[in-house]
């Protein structure tokens, strides 16, 4: 029992206050004096007067003849005297503590002088405006916002930062950020305070510049604070300055080992061969705009090229001990700036190669690998192969999963996030996920991909990743991985994964325990098949993924945050974009969209692409692709339906963290990345070359965003809606004034005017020899043709990185090139030894399907054949200026007068395609028959068939590799061949048709070495399952493997070159992702 002092005695004799009280305080019927020991009490006799309170929260009653006083119910009304903390009430306890809250509604303010509601018109205040922690110098674009006020009349709800730009925003500005979005996510108050823990980050511009930053709040009532010293603002309180210099990565070339200070230039087999504990000198050539760090030189070596030993760090640019940088007895090393002589350092006989780092004063780094140490048999001639881990990210690629055979019309969605600080995942089809550091701007191996998904429960440094096929954000800013049959979650500030879906083996449409769902995915050919089904985290925490890979019938799967329990969405209902009466559960059904309310997180919109398929039952077959708009919450057919892409069944959906719905398209020489207005129900470009056709291609950096060909594979959209894209393999933004600049990642077209080993490739199909050792590659995923003078430069010959055809006429160099078309791919080209020119298919650049020819004397395109009226299935004899083509020629061979081209045409009657084998003069084009039927699609006459009416498959069917032109000791034939097959045939023209070899296993290129006498008559090829060349005699049916010393280094491609003076094959190569050109040196 709470007792009170004594206030004295009021009243008349008798009398309580109001009510009579018992012991307990409870009324009752008559009055007690209180003080009894029984319990009972006696009528109050004792005070003279009675007992009153004048707070209702007290009760009065004579205790002894004194007046006491205990707390009245709680509920009991009271005053305060104050007005604007709204009704009152007593709380129990003997005080008036209870109150309703604020009587006045938004945008008024309580007037506790008039005790009266009003507008407020009262301005939050800023206290105080810093940036990246206080530094006034930064070389991060993302930096940390600290920001702080009050306001004294209505709780704060929104900032705005402007850069450079003082002018004060208006209440709809764009730049207001609600307080409750996250980042920051706090609460609305009257007093607000953002940390750099709360994990909003402002981005700079692009450019180098000192910056300045100005800093506004806004109010309930949609006061804005004023820019204080009359709209100049107060350093630290409303204004911030920032210089931002974001400097470039040093630049590594001209890696020397070998085992002399002074190696012949190039340096000898035996130079480059260094017997264990011997001796090893290391040169390199380093420079970088901002100035080297004091020692900034590291150096590792690897003998598997996946392990990396530190030999030596904190070197000097310069000569370390025992070793000479530019040597006068060799020029070779002309170009050094450091050197280092390894003493008794080579670890092995066998092969091995260094790693070289160089670390500027921002300390940026810059990594590069060197030859082949110990691999007296290859000799690298084009190419840098090593993807940049552990250096700058500028200088560094990212490898999507993006497959040539479908030109990436299915993107790579989902494989790169962005957060707050602009740190980024990426996942990288080699290594695994990839983080690039904010503030480093290092490229490194985040969780990385072995074919095991390990280390549930733990950090992610122990953790491993079976085979990453997606990634997105949840709500709390984790990040969800794909990974083959479950969905894994990484806490990134703990750092810590542990699978959050998945593992299972229940199917059903609701499972209570979201680790028991089974999710059902094939893995081809080292990819996951996910790529029709979206993956995104809602704004309410909510996880929506696909659980298995089909299209009909398809169904979304949800996990609830809430419950933890995933359900099922199935989509009904009729009508899309092309036909109002079609049942949508009857067509496949992909890339399932939806925008969300940024607010409140209630899910707004929701959209599905439906697509035809010959076995679709029911689905109008006139409907190739198209769109149906979905009730969102009953997820049946709502329209109107948006209209749709030329492709909108590979456009997969994007939705950003600002609860906006995006997609973007790729393929056939097109890209563009668009918004989705949901009130018009239309698509706005964002970036494109052009509105209504964007091509697939490259613009520079500060391109305007909607003028830029791009060819992006993937979009993120952060939660101030900033559009991110992967544009082939390089991560690109869009900065304030619109235009497209370059984050993170080297173009793999770098390098035009380098040393080859410097520069990057990304799809080499191919090689054509040149004289004096000169080398002609078509890169067909960067639409380029490139000329390698071996040990000297690389520049490109045709090509501007655009995909279409490309103009006669004009420089080579300055126009589009075309590799992929709708059904067969312009891949193929020959090259002629003697002048170099390039032979190549294209399509729609004024005359159809043709034949072109890069006359190199002029660096331009000249029309060969195609164009003309007459089907060239009939127009043997007739120039090529005359003749008409289906599709896109092959040319696949050349024999100094002629090119021997694969050709197909779609036979109505057959519903299939005639195929056939066609010759082509160099002076017309006019054309010639050698093989080819009509009827036949599939595959190759049987030997001993007449050659002019042997069948032969179509490129629609086979794809064909480089073929070649055999003498034969003045019988000449053609040799053809088709990749991936085991059986070379010749074509002997006026003859018949025989397999020359019919090799132990599949190839990818096939090179054939044959003296006039026949007494050396040898096929090499490439292994297709192990990417190793082999040598098969065709004397003795013999076949041998070639020593081959690099286990990570497989031939790819479809040509493979002997060269006759050096005894050497020449051959395109993957290494860790990348393509380059190598030399096989023969015994």
């Amino acid at each position: 029992m709470i007792i009170f002092a004594n206030l004295g005695c009021v009243g008349r004799t008798g009398f309580v206050d109001v009510k009579n009280i018992n012991k307990a305080g409870d009324e009752t019927g008559d009055a007690y004096e209180r003080g009894d020991d029984d319990g009972q009490g006696d009528p109050l006799t004792t005070c003279s007067t009675e007992c009153v309170s004048v707070d209702p929260c007290l009760i009065g009653y004579c205790d002894g003849g004194t007046c006491a006083y205990l707390p009245s119910g709680e509920g009991v009304r009271c005053d305060d005297q104050l007005f604007c903390n709204g009704e009152d009430a007593c709380d129990g306890m003997g005080v008036c503590a209870n109150h309703e809250g604020v009587p006045c509604s938004v945008p008024d303010v309580c007037n506790e002088l008039d005790d009266a509601c009003s507008l407020d018109t009262d301005p939050p205040v800023l206290l105080s405006f810093v940036l990246a922690e206080g530094a006034t110098y930064t070389t991060a674009l993302y930096n940390s916002v600290a920001l702080s006020g009050y306001d004294s009349g209505t709780p704060i709800t929104q900032f705005c930062i402007h850069l450079d730009d003082n002018t004060p925003p208006t209440p709809s500005d764009a730049c207001w950020r609600d307080v409750r979005e996250n980042p920051p996510g706090l609460a609305v108050s009257q007093s607000f305070v953002m940390g750099p823990e709360d994990g909003f980050y402002l981005r700079l511009g692009m450019l180098p510049a000192a910056f300045v930053a100005y800093a506004w709040l806004q109010d309930s009532a949609g006061n804005l604070s004023v820019m204080s010293n009359s709209g100049v603002g107060t350093l630290n309180v409303d204004r911030y300055q920032l210089e931002y210099v974001p400097g470039t990565p040093p630049t590594l070339s001209n890696i020397l080992v070998t085992g002399v200070d002074a190696p012949n230039n190039p340096p000898t087999l035996s130079q480059r061969s260094i017997p264990m504990a011997a001796d090893v000198f290391v040169k390199w050539s380093a420079i970088d705009s901002e100035g080297l760090s004091p020692a900034p030189i590291s150096l590792w070596y690897t003998t598997d090229d996946q392990t990396y030993v530190l030999i030596a760090s904190d070197l000097v640019d310069g000569a370390n001990t025992g070793c000479t940088v530019n040597h006068p007895a060799t020029t070779a090393d002309d170009n050094a700036t450091g050197c280092y002589r390894w003493v008794s350092g080579s670890p092995t006989d066998g092969f091995y190669r260094l790693r070289i780092g160089a670390k500027d004063t921002d300390e940026m780094m810059t990594m590069v690998i060197s030859t082949p140490v110990n691999a007296p048999q290859i000799n690298l001639l084009a190419g840098n192969t090593y993807p940049g881990t552990d250096g700058s990210a500028r200088a560094a690629a990212f490898l999507p999963r993006v497959g040539a055979s479908d030109d990436g019309r299915s993107g790579d969605h989902g494989s790169f996030v962005v957060l707050p600080s602009g740190r980024i995942f990426f996942r990288d089809v080699v290594r695994g996920i990839l983080e690039v550091d904010p503030v480093t701007g290092v490229q490194s191996v985040f969780i990385p991909t072995t074919g095991i998904s390990t280390g549930d429960g733990g950090p992610i440094r122990d953790a491993t990743l079976r085979l990453p096929a997606r990634m997105a954000l949840d709500a709390d800013y984790h990040l969800l991985i794909l990974d083959v049959d479950r969905i894994r979650q990484v806490d990134l500030d703990s750092r810590t994964i542990d699978t959050l879906i998945g593992g299972g083996s229940d199917t059903g449409d609701t499972v209570p325990n979201a680790r028991d769902v089974q999710l059902q995915f094939v893995v081809s050919t080292g990819y996951l098949i996910s790529d029709k089904f979206s993956f995104f985290g809602a704004p309410n925490g909510d996880v929506y993924f696909a659980s298995e890979q089909e299209e009909l019938n398809a169904r979304m799967r949800v996990y609830r945050a809430a419950t933890g329990v995933v359900e099922s969405i199935h989509f009904a209902g009729t009508g899309d974009h092309d036909n109002p009466s079609q049942d949508i559960s009857l067509c496949g059904l992909r890339h399932f969209g939806a925008a969300f309310d940024p607010i409140s997180h209630a899910m707004i919109y929701a959209q599905i692409a439906i697509v035809n398929l010959p076995d679709f039952a029911g689905c109008d077959a006139g409907q190739s692709s198209t769109y149906s708009s979905l009730d969102p919450i009953t997820m049946t057919a709502l329209g109107p339906h948006p209209d749709e892409f030329d492709f909108s069944r590979m456009d997969p959906a994007v939705i950003g963290l600002d609860g906006q719905l995006y997609r973007f398209h790729v393929g056939l020489g097109s890209a563009g990345i668009y918004r989705f207005d949901i009130g018009t129900a239309t698509w706005t470009l964002l970036v494109g070359s052009d509105a209504t056709d964007p091509i697939q291609g490259v613009c520079p950096d500060g391109t305007i965003a909607t003028s830029c060909a791009i060819n992006a594979h993937d979009v993120f959209v952060d939660a101030q809606s900033q559009v991110y894209f992967m544009d082939n393999g390089v991560v690109r933004t869009i900065d304030a004034s619109g235009a497209v600049r370059t984050l993170f990642g080297q173009s793999r077209f770098y390098g035009d005017g380098g040393h080859p080993l410097d520069a990057r490739f990304n799809d080499i199909v191919g090689i054509g020899f040149c004289p004096n050792d000169r080398y002609v590659i078509f890169d067909r995923s960067e639409y380029r043709f490139r000329e390698v003078m071996r040990d000297i430069s690389i520049f490109t010959i045709a090509g501007n990185g655009s995909a279409s055809a490309p103009q006669m006429g004009v420089d080579a160099t300055e126009t589009s090139l075309e590799s992929f078309a709708s059904w067969i791919n312009n891949e193929q080209f020959v090259v002629d030894p003697v002048t170099c020119d390039v032979y190549h298919s294209n399509s729609g650049s004024g005359h159809g399907e043709e034949i072109a020819r890069l006359d190199r004397t002029v660096g331009q395109w000249v029309f060969l054949a195609g164009g003309g009226a007459t089907d060239y299935v009939s127009g043997d004899g007739s120039p090529g200026s005359q003749l008409f083509f289906t599709f896109a020629p092959q040319p696949i061979a050349f024999n100094g007068s002629q090119i021997l081209a694969a050709l197909t045409k779609w036979n109505d009657t057959l519903d299939g395609n005639d195929a056939f084998l066609k010759l082509y003069s160099l002076t017309d084009g006019t054309q010639s028959h050698l093989a080819g039927v009509v009827g036949a699609t599939t595959g190759f006459c049987a030997d001993g068939t007449a050659t002019a009416s042997c069948s032969v498959c179509a490129a629609t069917n086979c794809t064909y590799a480089f073929s070649t032109y055999d003498e034969n000791g003045g019988a000449p034939r053609w040799l053809v061949f088709t990749y991936g097959s085991r059986i070379i045939r010749t074509f002997d023209e006026g003859g018949t048709v025989q397999a020359l070899a019919n090799l132990p296993s599949g190839a990818r290129s096939f090179a054939h070495r044959h003296s006039a006498d026949s007494t050396t008559n040898l096929v090499y090829y490439c292994r297709a399952t192990d990417g190793h060349l082999y040598a098969y005699d065709l004397n003795t049916s013999t076949n041998t493997a070639l020593p081959w010393p690099i286990t990570a280094m497989a031939c790819v491609g479809r040509s493979l070159i002997y060269d006759d003076s050096r005894q050497s094959l020449v051959f395109s190569y993957a290494h860790l992702g990348l393509t380059g050109v190598a030399e096989y040196l023969l015994p």
